[in-house]
């Protein structure tokens, strides 16, 4: 690419090759060099979790961007998600919310098995974005790591029985229960420092995905 300028990068890439994940970072890192932009690279929060062998090629990418950065004088940052949903969302991932999404799309809402014990944590796609634009754009975030989750987890059964009638549920103003909060190391931090917590509805994020 010819450009006259980079003012901000994100890397985020989905690949199951680790190889290929770590060279296009090295190749995003070696063309943002001669800019100076401030960069952020999407990882995973599941890094936390020492026995999730999905974390691994993240673990090596949050290493390689740290040094990278300290060696080259770059402005990054690492940012943290959650299991994702919403408009456009790919059914590629083993987190409850994402298979019952699919199921209500596919009509086999019924079949699921709606454990009283699962609960889940993926955060809806706006309030990704908003946190993604806030690690970049607010200032003295440089080298810092930031967590992107729901600080109170969801619970899975009622997932599921919103999903099999959203309007009749948002019509009662349901609330969904109040779980224990379950934070990650760097969520409080990213909550304070940044001013962000997910506030898109839980109902409304679920309308909007199924509707999409």
């Amino acid at each position: 690419l010819d450009l006259p300028r980079l003012d901000y990068a994100y890397f985020t890439l989905a690949v199951n090759n680790n190889n290929e994940y770590l060279t296009a970072l090295r190749l995003f890192l070696e063309f943002c060099k001669q800019f100076k932009p401030k960069i952020a690279l999407v990882s995973t929060i599941e890094v936390y979790d020492q026995h999730k062998n999905s974390a691994k090629v993240f673990q090596q990418a949050e290493k390689f961007l740290a040094h990278y950065a300290k060696d080259n004088q770059l402005n990054a940052r690492i940012v943290r998600l959650a299991s994702l949903y919403g408009p456009r969302m790919r059914f590629n991932d083993d987190d409850p919310m994402s298979r019952l999404i699919q199921a209500s799309l596919q009509s086999e809402l019924q079949t699921q098995s709606l454990s009283l014990d699962f609960t889940t944590r993926s955060l809806y796609i706006d309030d990704a974005i908003d946190l993604l634009i806030k690690a970049v754009f607010i200032g003295g975030t440089s080298h810092k790591i930031y967590d992107g989750a729901l600080g109170n987890p969801l619970k899975i059964s009622e997932v599921g029985q919103v999903l099999m009638d959203p309007l009749w549920y948002e019509s009662r103003n349901f609330i969904p229960t109040e779980l224990p909060p379950w934070p990650t190391p760097n969520l409080e931090k990213t909550q304070k420092e940044l001013n962000w917590k997910s506030a898109t509805p839980f109902i409304q994020s679920l309308k909007e995905t199924i509707h999409y």
